[in-house]
């Protein structure tokens, strides 16, 4: 049996940790006592069983769905707009955990960060952020927060996040306060991204072995590539660097240690168990590494293949909540939250996004004519049209049926309608062949722009969805505007 799994075993003991919860592990950085005497007393008389949850989020326009989502948690969640007043809480009322929206934060966040802990050294920390940066994550990390979750957050997914949060907080609080590999192990089995349990796992390593650099590396997706840096401490490593201190001859398949030539340093080659997780490499090192340093080193390393095919397994699950089955396009239930994403990120004036609402003309023809068979084939097909007319930035839903949706990020009116044109005459001029059958179409689109149109989602989408009905009814294969600005429809000349 594995070291990995003797670990698990033995957590499993712990209360709040099902023998289902996987874990990793490595020595946690714990920030200072704030001077504030308060706060001493604060974190003296921290009460594990505190039942309090904050929020800060810029908006309340969440709160509803995150409040009915966490209901089932038995905890009392109080919600905050400003980094200000949650700041001002009370400090003889530890709660049990502080989510905090980045977007309430100025930038540089590092400073905000620390001082978050530093307010809360006994609470557990969640960040919302709408920016996918591995270095606001590891920043997050080095702060003392336990997750890092990438907007727009469903409520579940920020439900199964809080848990996992409480479990960690439970079992820290029956765990003896000298054994950090445990408490590591805790702390990185509670991340809920690939990135920041990787970022983890080498920020713990580094402390460990005491190494200068560390990265991660897995082999290219292409048969017989060069290994690929996934992300390395400190950041942007650049490959060529990394790469060289691989072994000339090749991985072995179990943890080494060797000296560099010239130097009194050692490096330390930790390959993952999972062959397709890669290799860890951490150079450097002044210090002896021992067999007993090796194994704590490796049991981290094996947690945190555990958590990575944790979170996978998650991944395929949310996937199936916020993906279309059939054209693997998000879903109209991914919709709201995408559109609230937009939203929060126009905070200055002039930001704007567009929606583009598009149906297919005469479907039912084809499904009438050809097949309900062929007919899906046909829907698959245009949502691929649709998708490869937009940016990468721009996510693209099945809203049902042979409806679609597009959100065109910082995109004006005149930028939407251009889009808009290009996605109509990509459809309009392309023959589809579909099981041997030739098949042409149309679509019919309306746009609508916030906050020029509508600063609500529900009304921006009604708007969109009334100008392609406009479009619909008019002439089909057009593009019109929400109604309310000028030159409201744009319609296809011929």
């Amino acid at each position: 049996m594995s070291q990995a799994r003797i670990w698990t075993e033995a957590l499993s003991k712990v209360p709040c940790f099902g023998t289902a919860v996987y874990t990793t592990c490595a020595k946690i950085k714990i920030s200072p006592l704030p001077k504030n005497p308060m706060k001493l007393i604060r974190h003296k008389n921290l009460s594990p069983r505190s039942r309090r949850i904050l929020m800060l989020r810029p908006t309340d326009e969440m709160r509803h769905p995150y409040e009915a989502a966490l209901a089932s948690l038995g905890r009392d969640i109080q919600w905050f707009s400003s980094s200000a007043d949650l700041l001002s809480y009370p400090a003889n009322d530890e709660p049990v955990l502080v989510v905090v929206d980045l977007d309430c934060l100025h930038p540089p966040f590092e400073m905000g960060l620390v001082e978050l802990r530093s307010n809360f050294p006994g609470s557990e920390l969640i960040a919302l952020s709408s920016t996918d940066s591995a270095q606001l994550a590891l920043q997050c990390i080095r702060a003392g927060f336990t997750d890092f979750l990438l907007k727009p957050v469903s409520p579940e997914e920020l439900g199964w996040s809080i848990r996992k949060c409480l479990q960690r907080h439970e079992a820290l609080s029956h765990l003896d306060p000298k054994n950090d590999i445990l408490r590591a192990i805790t702390h990185i089995s509670t991340a809920t991204t690939a990135t920041l349990v990787r970022l983890s796992c080498l920020e713990f390593l580094a402390k460990i072995l005491g190494c200068e650099k560390a990265a991660w590396l897995r082999y290219s997706r292409q048969s017989g590539g060069p290994m690929e840096v996934v992300c390395s401490l400190p950041k942007n490593i650049p490959s060529v660097s990394v790469l060289k201190r691989l072994p000339r001859r090749g991985v072995s398949k179990d943890p080494h240690v060797y000296k560099t030539k010239g130097k009194n340093l050692r490096k330390v080659i930790l390959p993952c168990e999972n062959v397709s997780n890669g290799v860890l490499v951490l150079w450097g090192i002044r210090s002896r590494v021992g067999p007993q340093l090796l194994s704590d080193a490796t049991v981290l390393m094996q947690h945190s293949e555990i958590s990575l095919s944790n979170l996978e397994k998650f991944d395929r699950i949310k996937q199936q909540t916020f993906v279309d089955d059939l054209t693997g396009l998000y879903n109209s239930r991914y919709l709201k939250f995408a559109i609230t994403n937009a939203m929060l990120k126009c905070k200055q004036p002039g930001q704007l996004f567009s929606v583009l609402f598009i149906d297919v003309d005469h479907f039912k023809q084809v499904n009438d004519g050809h097949g309900h068979l062929v007919g899906s084939e046909f829907l698959i097909a245009i949502g691929k049209t649709i998708k490869n007319a937009v940016r990468n930035i721009d996510p693209v839903f099945r809203y049902g049926g042979d409806e679609f949706v597009v959100i065109l990020q910082d995109s004006d009116l005149k930028g939407a309608q251009e889009i808009g044109e290009r996605i109509r005459k990509n459809i309009e001029r392309r023959v589809y062949v579909i099981h041997g059958q030739r098949l042409q179409t149309t679509v019919s689109i309306g746009i609508a722009t916030y906050p020029l149109h509508a600063s609500d989602q529900d009304t921006l989408l009604r708007l969109a969805d009334e100008a392609m009905y406009s479009a619909k009814k008019d002439s089909r294969n057009a593009v019109h505007l929400a109604y309310g600005l000028p030159n409201e429809k744009i319609k296809h000349a011929g």
